[in-house]
């Protein structure tokens, strides 16, 4: 879940580089099984321009 990485209660990395980084090395250890990577992003998160960048970045 975006949530999670990007929240600063959570991890707080924001919608930055280092977020990026976390999400596609999740994506990149799924593929290495063969599963397929699955992301929950709310839609309320994609107004903000920074983490709908990064959302479009991800994929």
């Amino acid at each position: 879940m975006e949530g999670t990485v990007i929240n600063k209660f959570y991890m707080g990395l924001g919608a930055k580089d280092k977020a990026l980084e976390v999400f596609q090395q999740l994506k990149t250890t799924c593929q290495q099984f063969n599963g397929n990577f699955t992301l929950l992003w709310h839609n309320n998160r994609l107004i903000d321009p920074d983490e709908k960048k990064l959302y479009e970045e991800i994929f």
